[in-house]
């Protein structure tokens, strides 16, 4: 669970504004015969975006190493397709002797915080960037095969031209459905869970051999289909490849989610069988460990549960991004408490020693997230002074905006309030669980010294927390009350010790009712 903050939504816009970088690039394809118009002019379109994210690209590693972030190659291409906003700013074609030559010329805006946001959400989407280089394979594969069957095409007898320019008609077909899977998922991405289902419907109705997009369909409808509907999806998937460990992956979480719980363990069995077999299909990939270790964690086997992570925590490499490893540390941390067994607040205090010493890192609490929750700090009391407040900080005047443009602005707030949230609300979070477990071994000052540091990151005016859920907790955290106060005595600190650890296990047995995983 994360702390929920409330986060005014006439900022982050302006955030988004800041460092915007424009790129031109133009797209060229030459249409041969058997080819339709309207494909062409999308070929000579991608043929544009990607030269834009070549360009993107540069701009995403360099600002990856102003954070202090080394990435992968594929990383950097995810990114940079995701952070784009393209913009179509003209198309022509023209006869190139018996040839058709289509042209297009897009704009490509790229922000810093459009470079955040999805680095960010990069760090627990690895299985999307897996499905990114499953897609760039598509299409590499479809452009060889269309330059095969444009050769065989000039080559063959009249009587065979019909059935070569079938196969180009079919091969336009797959390169379709790829772009439909791409905007799948894309908006997966963007938590379009709905329009990336209506995208993906659309891909494999072109491309009923596509086994990214079932894969892909069975994650965006998880939570509005029922179990028959993700199963059908996730085993065409398995069945059309049967080696691509994040399918097993996929279908671990479906199952999960639809049929794990105490009461039904035979269910729970067949989540980990599934996650096994993606363990044993792609072993260096650490996200599965951790998803092993969330499945035996909230069946209570905590023992289980710090092994898979300990496991995923010695395989995460100098280039995992931040918050990737803060959730691994703070997961692993609660594991430990909750067996309360052996020198358990020592070895949760290093977990959380460790999440603390990542968060204060400047590539997680990057400068524009600091500046952010300065601003927010001023608490505007009404929109003329928030207005005011955007200029003298941002340079950016809303006042003097079209309703579109607001609009516009506060469009994008909505991408990125979640991803701001998420670094606050994990920090807080931090802060919060290592007071508590610092006051439960004694230490009184370090856990007053991390109380403050987590009011400081909190808006709250009452001195509360709140959870997603919306319930409130730990009302007076931030407030006078909330204090940290010295035990009076060792034998008085030995029994709340005692008191705590008889509470954590007693909550092992005693909350035995149904409940539900739900994947995060």
């Amino acid at each position: 669970m994360s702390v929920v903050f409330v986060l005014g939504g006439l900022f982050l816009p302006a955030m988004a504004t800041a460092q915007t970088r424009e790129i031109i690039a133009t797209g060229e394809y030459i249409m041969g015969d058997g080819e339709t118009m309207a494909v062409s002019e999308e070929r000579a379109r991608l043929n544009a975006v990607r030269q834009a994210a070549e360009e993107a690209g540069t701009l995403v590693k360099s600002y990856s190493r102003v954070q202090h972030m080394t990435l992968q190659e594929d990383v950097v291409e995810v990114i940079a397709n995701h952070a784009m906003k393209i913009t179509v700013l003209s198309k022509s074609r023209a006869l190139t002797g018996d040839a058709v030559r289509f042209s297009v010329k897009i704009k490509a805006e790229i922000s810093n915080a459009d470079i955040d946001a999805n680095l960010r959400r990069a760090a627990g989407e690895r299985q999307a960037i897996a499905a990114y280089g499953k897609l760039k394979e598509e299409f590499e594969r479809q452009s060889q095969m269309l330059t095969t069957l444009k050769k065989q095409l000039a080559a063959v007898p009249d009587a065979q031209r019909q059935e070569v320019l079938n196969k180009i008609g079919e091969n336009e077909n797959q390169f379709r459905a790829a772009l439909f899977l791409e905007e799948g998922l894309r908006r997966i991405s963007a938590l379009d869970n709905s329009g990336a289902d209506t995208a993906l419907t659309k891909a494999v109705a072109l491309n009923p051999h596509l086994a990214p997009a079932y894969a892909a369909r069975a994650e965006a409808r998880l939570w509005f289909a029922d179990t028959t509907v993700l199963m059908e999806d996730v085993n065409r998937a398995i069945a059309l490849e049967p080696d691509n460990a994040g399918y097993y992956a996929v279908r671990a979480r479906v199952r999960a989610f639809k049929n794990c719980s105490k009461q039904n363990q035979t269910g729970c069995q067949e989540v980990i069988a599934d996650i096994r077999k993606a363990k044993s299909l792609d072993p260096a990939n650490p996200d599965y460990f951790t998803l092993l270790g969330a499945v035996y964690s909230a069946l209570g086997q905590y023992d289980l549960a710090a092994q898979e992570y300990d496991m995923a925590v010695h395989m995460l490499p100098s280039a995992t991004l931040p918050i990737a490893a803060v959730n691994t540390y703070i997961k692993r941390a609660d594991f430990r408490l909750n067996a309360a067994a052996g020198n358990y607040l020592q070895a949760a205090l290093a977990d959380l020693n460790r999440a603390v010493s990542i968060i204060s890192s400047p590539a997680y609490m990057t400068e524009d997230v600091n500046k952010f929750a300065r601003f927010l700090k001023q608490n505007p009391k009404s929109e003329e002074e928030a207005f005011r407040l955007l200029k003298d900080n941002f340079g950016v005047d809303l006042s003097k905006m079209r309703e579109a443009e607001k609009k516009a602005f506060f469009k994008e707030f909505q991408a990125r309030n979640v991803n701001v949230q998420q670094v606050l609300n994990n920090a807080a979070l931090v802060y919060w669980r290592r007071s508590q477990v610092l006051y439960e071994a004694g230490d009184g000052k370090g856990a007053e010294k991390d109380r403050s540091a987590l009011c400081e990151l909190t808006l709250s005016r009452d001195g509360s927390l709140v959870y997603a859920s919306g319930i409130i907790a730990d009302a007076d955290i931030c407030s006078a009350r909330g204090v940290y106060r010295p035990f009076a005595s060792p034998k008085k600190l030995q029994a709340y010790q005692s008191y705590m650890r008889g509470e954590r296990l007693q909550a092992r047995q005693k909350y035995a009712a149904p409940w539900r995983w739900i994947p995060s």
